[in-house]
């Protein structure tokens, strides 16, 4: 697994490099308590910030490389459907003079990528994550539908990295399964825990009737407390 990947992207038209900044996050839910367009622009400035002795040292702003924030949210609620917006810094003149030099400005730029797989509208790039993220498709048919849909090659290794992500996401989801269940066991045992105290019992009483072991019933009442 691969984080925070920096790399130089050349630029046949002009035959020069541009090093870009690329982070790229996956959420679960638009809004998971606060703005996800709030948050990308915090970790872009975030990056920014940070380039300071690696991208440029002293007072060399100039080299500041360009941030790109790039947030894929894999269920959008409906009212959005599928959807990408761009954030961007923008010049506005309220006494027009000054130069445009967008280069100068032009640092972060924070893209929402929503994907919501009963929307019809989008586009050739959402249509093409929601394959590759999609929990309900096999690994064999993601795969072909990449290579025959979006001319995408799953040769050296491809197939097998992808078959390795989808084992990914079966392994997380049953991990929340186990989880889930272990919540429940809990809350239940919490529940008994409960009415025994409400009775009178000791923690001897209570680890002995639920057979459980004293320090699991003194972890209960310390939560309940």
């Amino acid at each position: 697994m691969y984080y925070d990947i920096r790399f130089s992207v050349y630029y046949a038209r002009q035959k020069q490099r541009i090093k870009l900044i690329i982070n790229v996050e996956a959420q679960k839910e638009f809004r998971p308590g606060y703005s996800l367009i709030t948050r990308g622009i915090f970790y872009g400035a975030r990056i920014l910030s940070s380039q300071k002795g690696t991208e440029f040292t002293g007072r060399d702003y100039d080299n500041i490389r360009k941030v790109y924030s790039i947030w894929i949210c894999m269920n959008a609620p409906d009212y959005i459907g599928n959807a990408i917006s761009f954030y961007n810094i923008q010049k506005s003149d309220a006494i027009p003079g000054i130069p445009d030099e967008k280069e100068t400005y032009d640092k972060i730029s924070v893209v929402m990528i929503c994907l919501n797989p009963k929307s019809e509208k989008g586009n050739r790039l959402t249509k093409m994550l929601g394959i590759l993220l999609s929990p309900r498709l096999e690994t064999g048919m993601k795969i072909h539908q990449l290579e025959h849909e979006f001319d995408i090659p799953m040769e050296n290794d491809m197939g097998e990295e992808l078959n390795q992500m989808c084992n990914l996401s079966d392994y997380v989801e049953e991990l929340g399964i186990e989880k889930g269940i272990e919540r429940g066991i809990e809350k239940h045992l919490s529940q008994q825990v409960k009415k025994k105290l409400a009775k009178g019992k000791s923690i001897e009483e209570i680890a002995d009737e639920l057979e459980e072991d004293e320090e699991t019933i003194r972890r209960i009442l310390k939560n309940i407390e």
